[in-house]
C-alpha cells in the first residue's frame, strides 16, 4: 500500500514560525511533524509514500531526501499552483494503487493505521475517513455517523449554529482509487468542500474511523503549544530519541549540563550546552545546538535548533524559533520570538 502526505500548504496560520520553515518541518518533540508522519506510516506497514510540495518545497526535499535515512521511499510532486487537498492527489493519480492512504502533513496523532486499514476493508468503504471529538466543530468538516459507522451528513466548516455533531474530519483518509473519477484534472479541488457531498448525494459506501488514538490538527500557535503540553503530559505517545538524564529529564548525544534544575518532563536534544544554576519547568521541550547560559529560566516552553538564551533570562510558555538570541536578562511571557531570515517573507 502506498501513502500520500499533504505537505503543500503554506501554514499562514503558523506564522511568524512559518516564515522561518515549511509547516511539515516544524518541530513536534524536537523532530519535524512531517518526519513523525513518516515513522506513523512506516509502523503501519507503508514505506512508498508520495509528498504533495508547494510552500518552500525545497526545505523539504533537502530534509528527507528520498527517504532512506527514514527507511521508506520517497516521490515528490511539486505544485506550481496549489491543487487542494484532491486535485493534488488527484495530480499523482497514475501513481498510485486501488487502496490507499491519504493524510495531512501537519496533524499529530497515534492512530493505529493498520487498524483503520482493516476497518475499511471490512465495511467494504470506497473512502474511509478518521474522525475525532473535539470541542469546537466549527473550525473542521463535520460528520455524523450511524450505528455501523457509516457517514449520514457531512458539512465543512459549519457556523455553530448549524452544528449537529462533535465529531470532525481528522485529515486521514483510506480511499479506493475509483473516487479520483470525480476529481478533474489541473484544478483546485478538495476532498470536503467538493468531493464528500458528491459521493454523499449518490449514497456511496463512505465511513468514519473512530478511534481511541490521540489527535489534534496543529492549526496554530496556541495549537502547537497544546501538543507539546500533552506530549509532556503523556497524552500523546510519540517516539523520543536521546538517554534518560534524570527520571524526567531525556538528552542527546554531545548534550553538556552543568548543575541545572530540572522539574517535571523536560526533552533535551543534541549538542546542547546548559550551564550552572539554569532551572528548566516541563514540560519544555530544547532543539539541537542550543546554548542555555548560567541562571538562565525557563518553563514550559519550546526551544528550536541554535538558539542561545543569555545568562539569568526567563522564558515562561513560549516558543523560540531558529537561531534565535535571547539577550541578557530579557523576561518573556506567553509568546512567539524568532529570527527572520531576509528575503523570507517574500519567498
Amino acid at each position: 500500500m502506498k501513502a500520500f502526505i499533504m505537505a503543500a500548504g503554506e501554514g499562514t496560520r503558523l506564522r511568524p514560525l512559518t516564515y522561518i520553515r515549511p509547516k511539515p518541518l516544524v518541530p513536534l518533540g524536537n523532530k519535524p511533524i512531517i518526519s513523525r508522519i513518516i515513522s506513523l506510516l512506516k509502523s503501519g506497514g507503508i514505506t512508498d509514500i508520495i509528498i504533495n510540495l508547494h510552500y518552500k518545497g525545497e526545505r523539504i526535499k533537502e530534509f528527507i531526501g528520498k527517504g532512506e535515512d527514514l527507511g521508506v521511499d520517497i516521490v515528490y510532486s511539486e505544485e506550481e499552483v496549489l491543487l487542494g487537498t484532491a486535485g493534488g492527489v488527484k495530480k499523482m493519480e497514475e501513481f498510485l494503487p486501488d487502496t490507499f492512504v491519504v493524510i495531512s502533513g501537519d496533524i499529530a496523532t497515534d492512530i493505529n493505521i493498520k487498524e483503520m486499514v482493516a476497518f475499511h476493508k471490512k465495511k467494504k468503504a470506497l473512502f474511509t475517513l478518521a474522525v475525532s471529538i473535539v470541542d469546537d466543530p466549527t473550525k473542521y468538516g463535520v460528520v455524523s455517523l450511524n450505528s455501523d459507522g457509516k457517514i449520514q451528513k457531512f458539512l465543512e466548516k459549519p457556523s455553530r449554529d448549524r452544528v449537529f455533531s462533535p465529531l470532525v474530519n481528522a485529515g486521514i483518509y483510506i480511499m479506493e482509487k475509483e473516487v479520483l473519477k470525480d476529481v478533474p484534472k489541473d484544478t483546485f479541488y478538495d476532498f470536503g468542500k467538493q468531493l464528500l457531498p458528491i459521493l454523499l448525494e449518490r449514497n456511496a459506501p463512505l465511513y468514519g474511523y473512530l478511534s481511541s488514538a490521540y489527535w489534534k490538527d496543529i492549526g496554530n500557535i496556541t495549537d502547537y503549544k497544546k501538543v507539546h503540553s500533552d506530549i509532556g503530559d503523556g497524552k500523546l505517545q510519540i517516539p523520543h530519541h536521546g538517554e534518560l538524564f534524570t527520571d524526567n529529564v531525556r538528552i542527546g548525544i554531545g548534550t553538556y549540563v552543568d548543575k541545572a534544575n530540572f522539574f517535571g518532563n523536560v526533552f533535551i536534544g543534541n549538542n546542547v550546552y546548559i550551564e550552572d544554576g539554569v532551572t528548566i519547568v516541563g514540560p519544555t521541550f530544547i532543539g539541537d545546538n542550543a546554548k542555555i547560559e548560567k541562571g538562565a529560566r525557563i518553563e514550559e516552553s519550546i526551544i528550536w535548533e541554535d538558539v542561545c538564551i543569555e545568562e539569568y533570562s526567563t522564558v515562561v510558555k513560549s516558543v523560540i524559533g531558529d537561531n534565535t538570541r535571547i539577550l541578557k536578562e530579557s523576561y518573556l511571557v506567553d509568546g512567539v520570538f524568532c529570527r527572520i531570515p531576509e528575503g523570507a517573507i517574500d519567498s
